[in-house]
């Protein structure tokens, strides 16, 4: 099945041109239309080729092939910032993970560095707090975490804490 010839539209067509080709479609082909006739059962059949098609050419857009630009295997979206942060460039990095959100832990981890690096310290600590809600085992990020913690409250919160800790123990 030829998704594009599906829905009528060309090669490399943007994410406006296939909801509108799908809708045109859609409503030429919806079942509800044949309900009654002798066509029925071709609308649901051509129905169905519709939605795999819009569902297909939606997902290859999303990822970039539709609209012929580049597109990312999680992988490489982690080792192109790997690579951005080690060679300094920790604000290229941020950008380049900003527009490929995984929310892994991974991911979140190397936000955290970059945004440490860039001296965002509290969207750092954010970050590093979030690669351990999603993976508890991880201890760079967990130490990355306490490390910004202790840099960011302040000493007096400090003492209060700890003396409140030994009056409630």
């Amino acid at each position: 099945m030829d998704a594009y010839a599906v829905l009528g539209v060309q090669e490399g067509a943007d994410r406006g041109q296939i909801k509108a080709a799908y809708r045109r479609a859609a409503r030429a082909w919806h079942p509800d239309r044949h309900a009654r006739k002798p066509t029925y059962q071709e609308a649901v059949r051509r129905m169905q080729e519709i939605n795999e098609a819009y569902d297909f050419l939606m997902k290859q857009a999303a990822r970039g092939n539709a609209r012929g630009g580049p597109s990312y295997t999680p992988e490489d979206v982690l080792q192109g910032a790997r690579a951005l942060l080690d060679q300094g460039r920790a604000d290229e990095a941020l950008r380049f993970l900003l527009a490929h959100p995984l929310h892994t832990a991974p991911w979140y981890r190397l936000v955290g560095g970059a945004r440490l690096a860039l001296g965002q310290d509290v969207p750092a600590q954010d970050a590093f707090r979030w690669a351990m809600r999603r993976d508890p085992s991880d201890a760079a990020s967990a130490a990355m975490y306490r490390q910004l913690r202790r840099k960011l409250q302040p000493s007096w919160y400090r003492r209060l804490a700890r003396a409140l800790r030994r009056l409630f123990r």
